[in-house]
This record gives C-alpha cells, sequence and structure tokens, in this order.
C-alpha cells in the first residue's frame, strides 16, 4: 500500500475554496469531506469527564475539530486539507 501525501494548502478554508487544481490544472471549486477523527472522539469524551455530557456533541458540529478534506470537482482527486488549528478543541 502506497502512502497517502497530505498536503496543506494555506489556501483552503473549511468551505469549498475556487482554486487551480494541481493534478488537471483546470480552475474549479473544491469539494470538501469533513470527517471526525480520534482528537475530535477525544474532546466529547473529554467534556462527559469534566461534566459537559449535555454539550459533548459540540466538537461533532465544528469543523476545528475535524478533518477537511479537499477534491477537485472536475477530476475528483484529494488536493489538499485545511490545517485547523484547534481554537476550539
Amino acid at each position: 500500500m502506497a502512502a497517502e501525501i497530505v498536503y496543506y494548502n494555506p489556501e483552503l478554508l473549511t468551505t469549498p475554496t475556487h482554486i487551480v487544481c494541481p493534478k488537471c490544472h483546470s480552475p474549479t471549486n473544491t469539494n470538501v469531506e469533513v470527517k471526525n477523527t480520534n482528537k475530535t472522539h477525544f474532546f466529547a469524551f473529554l467534556m462527559c469527564l469534566v461534566g459537559c455530557c449535555l454539550c459533548a456533541w459540540l466538537p461533532y458540529t465544528i469543523n476545528d475539530c475535524r478533518a477537511v478534506r479537499h477534491y477537485c470537482q472536475k477530476c475528483n482527486r484529494y488536493v489538499g486539507s485545511y490545517k485547523n488549528n484547534y481554537r476550539f478543541c
């Protein structure tokens, strides 16, 4: 299995972004895929431990606590990730 190269592009945000695809070289918007990570689950668990069980769902709704991956709309290839700085988490 080949290792996946992770690209961090400062232009990428948590929302679809207009880019020139580095793979197919066409100007397009990105498709965004947001996924929960181990840190998302950890912060939800941590909130439960400190007595905020009713707020434990918050890390699952805040994109700074989740992985945001961008894909080209034209060729559907991975173009980069939003590097979150965990402002909330």
